[in-house]
């Protein structure tokens, strides 16, 4: 008796992820119009120098287990991603909790 409800949860709770991660996968490589990403640390660790030698830098008090935000301009974003770290656009973040454009950027016009 327990095995299928078992297999009824776990579907269930698949059926519920695949919206959300179909969104973040594709929009992985995007441009954000505010230029905050969420790196994902999936090869080597990302240091907090290597971004500000780029010319970014870190967001936020402390940094994540597996990941952390960054604020990085175009040039930045596309040296990152030659490096081949995994960047998620904030704003895909954003909309999955239903928030579709923050006030900085609809007051910089970039809606």
């Amino acid at each position: 008796m327990t095995k299928p409800v078992l297999w009824i949860a776990a579907a269930f709770c698949l059926a519920l992820s695949v919206g959300p991660l179909a969104l973040l996968a594709s929009t992985a490589s995007k441009a954000d119009p505010a230029d905050l990403y969420l790196v994902i640390d999936v090869g080597p660790a990302l240091p907090a120098r290597q971004v500000a030698a780029l010319g970014g830098r870190d967001v936020g008090p402390t940094r994540g287990a597996l990941a952390r935000m960054v604020h990085a301009p175009p040039a930045v974003r596309q040296q990152l991603l030659d490096a081949g770290h995994f960047l998620l656009p904030a704003g895909a973040l954003a909309a999955i909790c239903g928030v579709g454009a923050d006030r900085f950027t609809a007051s910089l016009g970039k809606t």
